[in-house]
């Protein structure tokens, strides 16, 4: 969700808003809107970027929504960045709860009414912030799950895994060698298809939290 951090008492927090979709044009072309991205610093970014129509040209003068029962007035309208033609952007002033739910019109040509679930904005749990765990033996890294997420990735320097969001992974160990420094970043995703796009178009939201760092020793 490349996205900016935020650091809490030295553990770091992401989030992200993804949307790929395409869709149909009347011409038979295609509207690519490529990722609507939102990073958390002192809130959300929510970003549509490189929005192009079928030959490639970037799309100017549409209309970019993200609806959500939790922010002020139930919705937010993404603006065109000045200079910079097919790019839509906002920000809020924290992360929303709840589901996601995309529109993006240019004249007759539409894709609305996408929904995807927020996985809600996990901590993890274990291990803490400036802990040392033992080298070479197994670790359990664990996490809270507010809503049970499509997927899970698990990552630290010497690793990474994608598996379901039970809130637990156990590092074998093998996965958890001697590391001064080490960290882990935990990231819950929900992703469905775009109804009404064409084949492969998708809505993903990220949560991220890291702990960095820990020792291993």
């Amino acid at each position: 969700m490349a996205a900016p951090y935020q650091k809490v008492v030295g553990s770091q927090t992401t989030c992200e808003w993804v949307c790929n979709t395409r869709f149909a044009k009347e011409t038979h072309n295609e509207s690519v809107p490529h990722p609507v991205r939102s990073g958390c610093r002192a809130g959300l970014r929510l970003e549509q970027r490189q929005l192009k129509d079928g030959a490639g040209a970037n799309v100017s003068g549409a209309t970019v929504a993200v609806r959500n029962a939790s922010v002020a007035d139930g919705v937010v309208n993404l603006t065109e960045v000045t200079g910079t033609p097919g790019r839509y952007t906002a920000t809020l002033a924290s992360f929303p709860s709840g589901d996601f739910q995309l529109s993006v019109v240019k004249g007759t040509d539409s894709v609305l009414g996408v929904v995807v679930g927020g996985p809600g904005m996990h901590t993890i749990t274990a291990p803490a912030l400036n802990a040392t765990v033992t080298a070479g033996q197994p670790l359990d890294v664990t996490w809270s799950t507010p809503a049970v997420a499509k997927q899970v990735s698990v990552t630290t320097r010497d690793m990474s895994i994608t598996a379901p969001d039970t809130g637990v992974y156990s590092l074998t160990a093998a996965q958890n060698p001697a590391r001064l420094n080490q960290r882990v970043t935990v990231v819950r995703t929900n992703e469905v298809e775009a109804a009404g796009g064409l084949l492969g178009s998708r809505v993903n939201v990220t949560y991220t939290a890291q702990i960095n760092p820990y020792n291993v020793q």
